[in-house]
């Protein structure tokens, strides 16, 4: 059975460092009041989900938008893969790209990575975005990790978050 499907939004610098702050957004679902990530388990009808990842980045030094999210969707961090998995991996990607090609070809080109991420989370029945509250604590009326918000929300929400994370790199007073 399809489990309905939600995005969480990480904005981050990378453990690693570096001048830039990386943005991706996952697909995940609730099960008994947790978010979990898709597997690839056989029989799974959401497989093709599984390390899915709409990702963009943003310069740390200047109050530029975030960059890199013209390609779609993509998978990260896949070590291994399978025929089977690799071939649902294709149609799902396929799947993404014809829709938004059509998407496209009807609004334009999106203009922001909150756009682009909508239309992604369109194409795959996404019901809301995971955002972690941008003050560090967790969301005190539901002890969520998530504050879920609706798509039109994303760029205020990553906009949020990047003026977090540049505050705190002294980038901004």
């Amino acid at each position: 059975m399809k489990k309905p499907i939600r995005m969480t939004v990480v904005v981050e610098r990378p453990y690693y460092g570096g001048d830039y702050i990386a943005i991706r957004a996952e697909p995940v679902y609730i099960e008994n009041g947790e978010t979990r990530y898709f597997s690839d388990s056989w029989g799974d009808p959401n497989r093709g989900l599984y390390k899915l990842t709409v990702a963009a980045q943003a310069n740390l030094r200047d109050d530029s938008e975030p960059y890199g999210w013209d390609k779609g969707a993509v998978y990260r961090d896949i070590h291994e893969v399978s025929l089977v998995q690799a071939e649902q991996m294709i149609k799902t990607l396929r799947k993404i790209d014809r829709s938004l090609n059509k998407i496209k070809d009807e609004l334009g080109y999106a203009s922001s990575y909150g756009q682009q991420l909508a239309r992604v989370g369109k194409i795959l029945g996404v019901t809301s975005y995971g955002f972690e509250p941008t003050n560090g604590e967790a969301t005190w009326a539901t002890d969520e990790r998530w504050q879920w918000v609706q798509a039109n929300m994303i760029d205020s929400y990553v906009g949020s978050h990047l003026t977090r994370l540049r505050k705190a790199a002294g980038v901004i007073v």
